[in-house]
């Protein structure tokens, strides 16, 4: 199934399912493993398997997407309508009508192809045709090329709580 949101259309997006999770927490582990040689604690919960129950939950709720390439999987990631424990320990309780981006992944092999930016709009667009007002990510503090790259996306800087910065995208006025 292609992607009913234009702007991933070249590529085959669908929601995961459980058949999908054991690729997704391999992928997210590869992903992981190449992102600790240049931020260590960036995602280590991903490595050490802290977080496999918590992604299942993620998949089973239908909220994780999953994009392939010629059936060969290059990303990953999951857009929440409900807050997660993470989002209010770093936004504090909210029911604003929000949808918090998370666990955006892309294979180190697609980086500088512009598919990030391109996960970016389709999470806006998603965000639009909910009707929803507001989109809401977290990437840690000292991570300056996800800070830049999410500000370089429209994002607006909401600072640094617990070592996250947190951004936030106004939409549906």
């Amino acid at each position: 199934m292609k992607a009913a949101i234009p702007a991933l259309e070249r590529y085959e997006v669908t929601r995961a399912t459980r058949e999908d999770a054991p690729a997704i927490l391999n992928f997210l582990k590869e992903v992981a493993s190449w992102v600790k040689h240049k931020n260590p604690q960036q995602w280590r919960d991903l490595l050490n398997g802290k977080l496999d129950d918590h992604i299942m939950d993620l998949i089973e709720d239908h909220e994780t997407f999953i994009i392939r390439e010629d059936g060969e999987l290059v990303a990953t990631f999951s857009l929440n309508e409900e807050q997660l424990e993470h989002d209010v320990r770093l936004w504090g309780k909210r029911d604003d009508d929000a949808v918090y981006l998370h666990k955006l992944a892309v294979s180190p092999r697609m980086i500088g192809s512009g598919l990030g930016k391109e996960i970016i709009r389709y999470a806006i667009e998603y965000v639009r045709a909910k009707g929803k007002r507001y989109l809401r990510l977290d990437c840690v503090a000292h991570n300056e090329k996800l800070v830049n790259f999410y500000t370089k996306c429209g994002f607006t800087d909401h600072g640094v709580t617990n070592g996250h910065m947190k951004f936030e995208m106004v939409l549906n006025r």
